[in-house]
């Protein structure tokens, strides 16, 4: 390692909960402390957001955390709150996560000249492409070092979208840690009844995860294969409708609503499906793809954006186009009637998260753009 003494680096992320980048968050800073560096992460948060789960893991794994409050999308008065803390508190690389992060972290380092700074860019979401955010990204990128974008589709889609130069990207994929996600070898009561092949999938429950295309295809899969269970994993604002969908269809009886549930319960809900289902209309990565293949499943999973990078089609599992509930449900069926294909098929994907997402190379991956903008 090129740095003698600990460098100090400053995570800010806004946070109203644990998902993809918040759980990255957590292997990350642990890891990079272990290598020699000394993280503190800064949670950005609204009245309405709960990020204390968060932060009391981070504590937990005895990362220094901090928290400032912040007043809706536009709160000007959270610029003078971040300088504040930075002049209080002396960093080396400033690192930011997410669009709040990165438009007033990137403001005020620049306003206290914290230099360099860092943002890595999390995931696809279509608002990005409205002028109103994009400009301000795109300003913010101006004045950052380099960009770590967590897939190399989600790099394409910042460039043609906002106009994000390539130049600084750096392609940093999500990891797993195999052996703390694998150490639940508990059933778990709520699918103890459920008639199997049990269908599982985790996600949050938004249009663009495309869950009542599932709903649809799941239907169409009952019609052969009548034995057959839906379980759903997660929440959101769509959830009342997608279980007023599933009454219509008159699947309701044969699909579960779990809500949301963290690790490590999820992981021993997520060891009893036999196939996971992730119809999602764009992704800029899916850790959930990663911890289903770490368990062993088989996935059938849209063909867009991040997922083929993750995802091998017809090695670690089949791979259909979005918002086609006719081809997914053909999929599925697939591999309901093929238990030996199943088997070949998760043992792949287990294999690849063996061979390409592991911690290790996430966090040297990591380290080296770290090294590069000290140098």
């Amino acid at each position: 390692m090129k740095n003698k003494r600990k460098s100090r680096i400053l995570h800010i992320q806004k946070v109203a909960g644990i998902a993809g980048s918040e759980n990255h968050l957590l292997t990350l800073l642990p890891s990079l402390s272990k290598c020699g560096y000394q993280p503190t992460m800064l949670v950005l948060a609204d009245p309405e957001d709960r990020p204390e789960s968060f932060m009391e893991k981070m504590r937990d794994l005895d990362i220094e955390t901090h928290l400032i409050p912040m007043s809706g999308d536009v709160d000007p008065f959270l610029v003078v709150r971040l300088i504040r803390y930075l002049k209080k508190h002396k960093f080396d690389v400033i690192h930011t996560h997410l669009f709040h992060a990165d438009i007033y972290g990137t403001l005020a380092a620049k306003l206290v000249r914290c230099q360099p700074i860092i943002s890595t860019k999390h995931g696809f979401n279509p608002w990005r492409s409205q002028p109103l955010y994009a400009l301000p990204d795109r300003v913010a990128a101006a004045y950052q070092q380099q960009l770590i974008v967590i897939s190399q589709a989600i790099g394409k889609w910042l460039a043609d979208v906002e106009g994000l130069p390539e130049s600084k990207m750096q392609v940093v994929h999500y990891a797993i840690d195999i052996d703390k996600f694998c150490c639940t070898h508990q059933a778990t009561e709520e699918l103890l009844t459920i008639p199997r092949p049990i269908i599982g999938t985790v996600t949050r429950l938004l249009h663009q995860k495309g869950v009542h295309v599932l709903l649809d295809a799941f239907a169409r899969c009952l019609e052969n294969c009548p034995t057959a269970s839906l379980v759903i994993v997660g929440d959101g604002v769509e959830r009342p409708q997608l279980e007023a969908q599933a009454r219509t269809l008159g699947i309701a009886a044969r699909t579960h609503f779990l809500g949301y549930v963290a690790h490590p319960k999820l992981s021993a809900i997520a060891r009893a499906f036999d196939i996971f289902a992730f119809p999602t209309f764009g992704e800029g990565f899916g850790l959930v793809l990663l911890e289903a293949m770490t368990l062993g499943k088989p996935v059938v999973a849209s063909n867009v954006m991040a997922i083929p990078e993750i995802a091998i089609e017809g090695e670690t599992g089949l791979l259909v186009p979005p918002n086609d509930s006719n081809t997914l449900s053909q999929a599925l069926l697939k591999l309901m009637s093929d238990p030996n294909l199943c088997q070949q098929l998760g043992r792949a994907g287990r294999q690849r998260v063996e061979r390409e997402f592991t911690v290790e190379s996430m966090v040297q991956k990591t380290i080296r753009v770290y090294e590069d903008v000290l140098d």
